[in-house]
């Protein structure tokens, strides 16, 4: 995911956002959820995911962007309804 950042420059209030939103992630799509934490938390490459979860790398591919189009969707808005 392009333009991540580190979990050092974040705050704490940005890091509870993110594991809000990776929850809702997995509540509603639990296996866009499990790619998400096998490439970023366990450091797989996609390659490497779609042979643990017997997909195609393809596959492993548009599910991480699909995942990363709802992660910015419940991030924005998150922000948007947070109050000053």
């Amino acid at each position: 995911m392009d333009g991540v950042q580190s979990a050092d420059d974040c705050n704490d209030s940005q890091l509870i956002q993110m594991d809000e939103a990776l929850a809702k992630l997995g509540e509603h799509y639990p296996q866009c959820s499990e790619m998400v934490h096998l490439r970023f938390f366990v450091g797989l490459s996609n390659q490497e995911i779609a042979k643990v979860l017997s997909s195609s790398e393809r596959t492993v591919k548009r599910k991480l962007a699909f995942a990363k189009a709802f992660l910015a969707k419940v991030l924005l808005k998150h922000s948007v309804g947070a109050t000053p």
